[in-house]
């Protein structure tokens, strides 16, 4: 309902539709935001359990990926969106803020709806910086992000508490 509201909060000439993708959802939960999209004048579409093909798909397609969850503790669908070259606006709470380089690799926001149509509005009309951003990602993912990568900053870590 978050990305709905924002999304509701952007000029009705640039809003792009909302696609959400979930591994699972209940009728109750899908009527609700169907029933909202509706009310507040957005687009919507839901797709569940999709092959990694289709996700592969919708994130290159995508404007942008707006990642609002509570105090997540990783934030692996930023990861995944800038690893296709998406640009991904995030709540500036829990692991979010550890995937997303604010500014370089998306948008940080904190949870109002306000901000959110600001950044949305900000990708959706400067395909300069989405572009940017979205390049930035996916160098910042294949940089950082790698098996590789992960594997030698464990290891720079256990030779830190071993010297303890």
């Amino acid at each position: 309902d978050f990305v709905i509201n924002s999304l509701a909060l952007v000029s009705n000439n640039i809003r792009p539709k909302l696609i959400i993708v979930g591994n699972m959802s209940s009728e109750k939960e899908k009527c609700f935001l169907t029933d909202l999209a509706k009310a507040k004048g957005v687009s919507l579409e839901m797709k569940f359990l999709i092959s990694d093909d289709e996700l592969v798909t919708l994130y290159n397609e995508a404007k942008a990926v707006v990642y609002p969850p509570l105090m997540e503790p990783f934030g692996l669908v930023p990861l995944e969106a800038m690893a296709c070259g998406t640009p991904v606006i995030g709540v500036r709470e829990g692991g979010i803020r550890e995937t997303i380089v604010d500014g370089i690799t998306g948008i940080l926001i904190d949870r109002d709806e306000r901000e959110c149509a600001q950044a949305l509005t900000k990708l959706v009309t400067d395909e300069e910086l989405a572009k940017n951003m979205g390049e930035a990602g996916r160098k910042y993912v294949c940089e950082k992000w790698s098996w590789e990568s992960c594997t030698d900053r464990l290891e720079e870590n256990f030779k830190k508490v071993l010297k303890k």
